[in-house]
């Protein structure tokens, strides 16, 4: 007896051990992946203005394999399933990123292939894992529902059924919609029983609590619009994010508009930290339930005296009421705050010609809305502002925070929490140049405004547009102004004198080096060149300003240049190969190692296909085919067979095939004196 409440009393100490050493997250719209390699929970965030995708690592790593989670924010725990060992664990991940197992999740896994997707309802009280089958085409999905409110988690089963087509999807992530609360995943089954599926491709919808999947309600939209999602995250303002985990797709990024079912594809550059295709990401997860604000500007930059619109994007998705909040912003001294253009909530509104908008008293319903703002910018503020709005007297309990007050995003960026810039830039008309150059038979657009609006523009011919289109030589001019500046300039545009020289027609010998020296006329500088010739010769380099020609056949040589502004310009020049062989007319066969030999000679090898030699009655004492030139050794040494000859003269032939494939026949005669 004393041993069994000994090991009771060891029991509930784990518990409590393991109960107190587990920090709860903090609900505030961050995004979580999990690793597949060397499990660990990062934090995720990406930058559109720099394509990129930044990965922040919890602290500790998991301690083992989860292919599916989700948060849940009654707790503010993450929970999925752990595949250790080949069998599934429900697990838990606390703030730091460890990972804590909580009991067995029982599945045949010659039915099912495996939980390949998870989230928590909205209302954080049940974890549902999504099951793929396996085996027999009819066979259906499956939902686990754990009871994230029972002290052991009580799991039950429940069959899904597609409304039509297939009697199953299959997917790699599901998510619930923050707002509507539906619970969205995609199907990627793009073939059933060898045959095309209608229903694949495409969104889907799944109660899991009737099980049932919707696979009509987007079944006339165009498919998914990029790859296959294994992440699924929401953000608080209802923003659905995907990330491909599939073969050549890691880490693509997806946007899915949950009133069409379609989503597009987001470019994304690289990712920080971690590279997905090799560590992959199995799953992800958000707590979208929270307080945001977000904060951006109509415009990147303005000039001065000009008026811009700020606009702030409030969620608020928490279980609590937020009664008498104070809502804040400020600009540096000198802008003014002319309208409110839209504002729906109730409280009351200070600022106006003033730099700093307040509105106090205010409540924030639950949903999503916006406050939108006129905002004049003072001459002489040149430069880029950063401003941030506030949200004060706030209750964050329900997320696990204990702050009071929270800050403006700008989206965009990856960075959490980061004010929203604005450039004031000079009204200036900013020319390249003086002088342009026109290219012939072309027109020129002039576009020296970075921003048009609200500006009032004149060119030399009375156009008002922010662009000008040039199509002839001569001399312009163009006046801006707007809000509190005025500028002008004067321009000429002339016609482009880019030209090519390569030289007169030349001749060499074959094997020759010609040297090629363009002799190039230009305003704009040049930004590429390129050689084309015919073959059989060769160039020492096709895309050099200058190069050297291998001439092996008569050749015509191209050169084209191209300045930066598109003008072009060539010219050719014909290389002729002298077909030239070299014979003596004399040798001296008497073995005394000088001159014993009679052979054609050439600047480079030629293939001779024939080469004979006659007596003075015509009769051959000498012939050799598929030979070369400079082959002493295949000559003739002034014998017929073994036969010395008498000193005379001799006639010769041969027949020389050149490298570009001509034949030549060459005769002559040759002196026999020894």
């Amino acid at each position: 007896m004393k041993k069994r409440i000994l090991s009771l009393f060891t029991f509930f100490s784990l518990l409590s051990f393991q109960a107190t050493s587990q920090i709860p997250l903090r609900c505030d719209g961050s995004m979580f992946v999990v690793t597949n390699q060397n499990p660990r929970l990062y934090r995720i965030a990406f930058d559109r203005e720099a394509d990129t995708v930044k990965m922040a690592p919890l602290t500790k790593p998991v301690g083992f394999q989860v292919t599916a989670m989700g948060y849940s924010k009654r707790d503010n725990f993450i929970y999925g399933a752990a595949y250790i060992n080949q069998e599934y664990q429900l697990c838990k991940i606390d703030s730091t990123g460890q990972g804590f197992l909580l009991k067995h999740i029982p599945l045949d896994t010659t039915e099912f292939q495996g939980i390949y997707g998870a989230d928590v309802t909205p209302d954080g009280s049940s974890l549902i894992l999504f099951v793929n089958p396996r085996g027999s085409i009819s066979n259906p999905n499956m939902c686990i529902i754990v009871d994230l409110t029972s002290f052991n988690y009580n799991l039950q089963n429940v069959i899904i059924s597609t409304l039509a087509g297939a009697p199953q999807i299959l997917v790699g992530d599901i998510v619930y919609h923050p707002i509507s609360e539906l619970l969205f995943s995609h199907d990627y089954q793009q073939v059933y029983n060898s045959m095309p599926n209608p229903y694949g491709g495409k969104t889907v919808i799944i109660d899991p609590f009737m099980g049932i999947i919707d696979n009509q309600v987007f079944f006339n939209n165009p498919q998914y619009g990029a790859t296959t999602s294994y992440c699924m995250l929401s953000t608080p303002f209802g923003e659905i994010f995907g990330i491909g985990n599939v073969p050549p797709n890691f880490g693509n990024w997806t946007e899915l508009d949950a009133a069409t079912g379609i989503s597009t594809k987001i470019t994304m550059g690289d990712f920080y930290n971690i590279n997905p295709d090799a560590y992959h990401l199995p799953d992800g997860c958000s707590c979208p339930y929270t307080l945001a604000l977000e904060k951006t500007v109509d415009r990147d930059s303005v000039y001065g005296c000009t008026e811009v619109v700020f606009t702030y994007h409030i969620s608020n998705l928490t279980e609590n009421n937020q009664d008498q909040v104070v809502f804040r912003d400020s600009f540096p001294p000198g802008f003014e705050i002319t309208e409110i253009i839209y504002n729906p909530y109730t409280g009351i509104i200070s600022g106006i010609n003033s730099n700093v908008f307040e509105i106090t008293g205010m409540t924030l319903n639950y949903g999503i809305d916006s406050i939108q703002i006129k905002v004049l910018v003072p001459d002489g503020a040149e430069g880029t502002h950063f401003t941030q709005a506030y949200l004060v007297n706030v209750d964050l309990s329900s997320t696990n925070q204990t702050a009071n007050a929270i800050r403006s995003d700008f989206p965009p960026t990856a960075e959490r929490w980061d004010a929203t810039p604005l450039t004031v830039i000079p009204l200036e008309i900013e020319l390249a140049s003086a002088t342009f150059e026109l290219c012939p038979d072309s027109t020129l657009l002039i576009a020296p405004f970075y921003d048009a609006t609200g500006l009032i523009i004149e060119w030399s011919d009375g156009s008002t547009g922010p662009v000008f289109l040039v199509h002839e030589a001569g001399n312009y001019n163009v006046t801006v102004s707007g809000g509190c500046d005025k500028d002008s300039a004067n321009f000429s545009v002339v016609v482009s004198p880019l030209s090519v020289f390569l030289g007169d027609d030349v001749e060499g010998q074959f094997g020759d080096v010609i040297e090629l020296r363009p002799e190039i006329t230009f305003l704009s500088p040049l930004q590429s060149y390129y050689w084309e010739i015919n073959a059989p010769s060769t160039l020492l380099c096709d895309s050099c300003l200058q190069t050297d020609l291998f001439l092996m056949g008569n050749t015509t040589v191209s050169f084209t240049v191209e300045n930066e502004i598109g003008c072009q310009a060539n010219d050719k020049m014909v290389v002729t190969a002298i077909r030239q062989l070299f014979s003596p007319n004399a040798f001296s066969p008497n073995e005394d190692g000088i001159n014993d030999w009679f052979y054609l000679q050439s600047k480079n090898d030629l293939a001779i296909k024939s080469f004979k030699v006659f007596d003075r009655w015509g009769g051959l004492v000498f012939e050799k085919s598929a030979i070369y030139t400079n082959d002493e050794q295949n000559g003739w040494n002034g014998k017929a067979g073994t036969k010395p000859l008498h000193n005379g003269i001799y006639a010769w032939f041969a027949e020389v095939v050149f490298p570009d494939g001509v034949s030549v026949i060459y005769k002559g005669e040759i002196s026999l004196v020894k």
